[in-house]
């Protein structure tokens, strides 16, 4: 494996080209000479540029894999949550009908879904609706204004099946009969 550049080599080289040029200017030396320092002190200082350039692009390289290494965390622990799960603690988990999270391999990162009665719901869209539906107390979000209705009216439909809110009535949404606080962390969701 290659070394990281270290930040030392440029901080070396253009300090050695500045030495360099400035004895060429101050200091009254024959011109061949002094043409000589010169070339060398530029030649010092590209390195120190190049150098210079390689360290910037070697850290912000590893600065971007530690953030993306940073947003895919909370995905790669539950993966290993749910790998680690033994299938009679599934089974178990199904048995109960509990609300659960399924990981649908990707080729980027994985995609967690909330499997309900009649499809599955993006992981993100639970999150969203939750913390709109925490604003309206004591109601739901209204479905009709969410990003996808569709999506919305399988998490209400979820959600009357368990028992924690009541089915609609007229033009109002449905009505919440547990707190907001434990419905979503029956999803895994912190509000």
């Amino acid at each position: 494996m290659i070394d990281p550049p270290k930040l030392y080599v440029p901080i070396f080289f253009l300090i050695f080209a500045a030495l360099v040029i400035a004895i060429a200017w101050k200091i009254q030396l024959p011109d061949w000479l002094r043409f000589w320092l010169v070339v060398v002190g530029f030649v010092f200082g590209s390195a120190g540029v190049v150098t210079a350039l390689n360290w910037i692009a070697y850290n912000s390289a590893a600065r971007v894999r530690d953030l993306a290494d940073a947003r895919t965390y909370g995905a790669r622990v539950m993966a290993n949550a749910i790998r680690d799960m033994s299938s009679s603690k599934a089974e178990a988990i199904l048995s109960m009908q509990q609300t659960y999270i399924e990981m649908i391999a990707d080729e980027a990162d994985p995609v967690f879904v909330v499997r309900t009665l009649d499809g599955v719901v993006p992981f993100e869209f639970v999150q969203e609706y939750l913390e709109l539906s925490a604003t309206t107390d004591p109601y739901l979000y209204p479905e009709r204004e969410t990003s996808n209705w569709r999506w919305a009216a399988s998490l209400t439909n979820l959600m009357i099946a368990k028992g924690w809110v009541e089915h609609s009535k007229g033009n109002m949404p449905a009505k919440r009969i547990k707190e907001m606080d434990y419905i979503a962390r029956r999803f895994g969701v912190e509000l």
